[in-house]
């Protein structure tokens, strides 16, 4: 089956807007597809890339190394989100790694290919939408951590964790980390969204139940603060 047939939704790209339909089909369809059963990393934190990488389904864990060896999730891409396009134009060293969930399929585009078939004010567009994308997420991502009590991040990264799939391959020190939280504090709040019938646990497994309710927890939590 070929990439258009099989993700048709990627045919509405932002980035694809100026071509044909028949062209976009032929883009995607040139993009090396490339499925993970277990976490990979696609794209390496301080090395060049050649490659755009274009999430089709799953999620990739974009994520800062500091030299002083600190590790902190930055934020998770979904279908249809565009990785390593402002370093790979640039000619700069990736900002981030971005490690595939198990799960996970991505589509892999030279650079070459890329600017061949779209114009340079597509690019452009192209460019600055991404960029846009990344100040808005830095925005609510510091808002989170800077105002957010631990229980509250906790939820909010459950929330946009689970805006595609509702079931998550995540541990409680994967959600400890990115939560900024201690194990303690996170398996504290998990059993009261249990308990309350929000989420299920399993084994290396969240399964939200309810959604919504996530945000009720959030607002419920500031308002006590």
């Amino acid at each position: 089956m070929m990439n258009s047939d099989r993700f048709p939704d990627l045919l509405d790209l932002p980035l694809l807007t100026d071509l044909t339909p028949e062209d976009r089909a032929k883009f995607l369809d040139g993009c090396v597809l490339r499925q993970f059963d277990k976490r990979t990393t696609v794209l390496h934190q301080g090395e060049m890339t050649d490659s755009i990488c274009i999430v089709a389904e799953g999620g990739v864990e974009v994520a800062y190394m500091s030299e002083e060896g600190y590790h902190s999730v930055i934020y998770v891409a979904r279908a249809g989100e565009l990785l390593g396009l402002v370093e790979a134009i640039a000619q700069r060293p990736l900002a981030a790694s971005c490690t595939a969930f198990s799960n996970t399929t991505v589509f892999l585009c030279k650079k070459k290919r890329l600017t061949s078939r779209l114009s340079t004010k597509r690019l452009l567009r192209g460019l600055a939408e991404t960029t846009h994308n990344l100040l808005e997420r830095d925005n609510k991502t510091k808002t989170v951590h800077q105002f957010y009590s631990s229980e509250q991040r906790i939820c909010s990264f459950l929330f946009d964790l689970s805006e595609q799939e509702t079931e998550l391959l995540i541990s409680q020190s994967y959600l400890a980390n990115v939560a900024g939280s201690s194990r303690q504090t996170v398996n504290r709040e998990l059993g009261h969204l249990r308990d309350l019938g929000v989420i299920e646990l399993g084994k290396g497994r969240i399964t939200i139940l309810d959604r919504p309710a996530l945000i009720d927890r959030i607002d419920r939590l500031g308002d006590n603060t």
